[in-house]
């Protein structure tokens, strides 16, 4: 009989990482893919329309557009954040004009965001995280994040498919 060590994953005991000043190479879409706007109670795209004071539709028409994965139609909308030339459209520079590469929306960014780099396909196996260590600086550096707190974290992303539908 095995012991309780044999069922716990790979990263049982924790993994380093933290995010690197002026990087935001998680933010190019080529790299992580589209920014999938999600609920966790409030929908994504409702913090992101607080954030800039505008209505709801407003930011959906004017921030958003369509998801380029396929649903099924009976999901109604999915919406994902906008790019040009591969890269977040709130990837830019700092309060003073400097290329900072900062993220405009830090405080009310997407969960998807959040929860970077926490995602399945990254902690599948020890060769995945390393793999996701050759995009990612931070991956490796710094403070040890515990099971708990990752586990914490990648269950942000583990979303049924009606959590990105806006009801509209």
């Amino acid at each position: 009989m095995g012991n309780i060590k044999d069922a716990l994953p790979w990263y049982a005991d924790g993994l380093r990482f933290e995010c690197q000043p002026n990087c935001g190479r998680c933010c190019h879409t080529g790299e992580v893919g589209p920014t999938l706007l999600g609920s966790d109670g409030e929908h994504d795209a409702e913090k992101l329309a607080k954030f800039f004071g505008w209505p709801l539709a407003q930011f959906i028409a004017e921030g958003t557009v369509a998801s380029p994965y396929r649903y099924p139609n009976e999901l109604g909308q999915v919406r994902c954040l906008p790019v040009i030339n591969g890269t977040c459209v709130f990837l830019g520079d700092d309060d003073e004009g400097v290329a900072a590469r900062k993220c405009l929306v830090y405080e009310s960014r997407p969960r998807q965001c959040r929860a970077y780099p926490w995602f399945d396909s990254h902690l599948a196996t020890p060769e995945t995280w390393a793999k996701a260590g050759l995009l990612c600086p931070g991956i490796g550096k710094c403070r040890v994040w515990s099971f708990e707190e990752i586990e914490a974290a990648r269950a942000t992303v583990h979303w049924e498919f009606e959590a990105f539908t806006l009801g509209m």
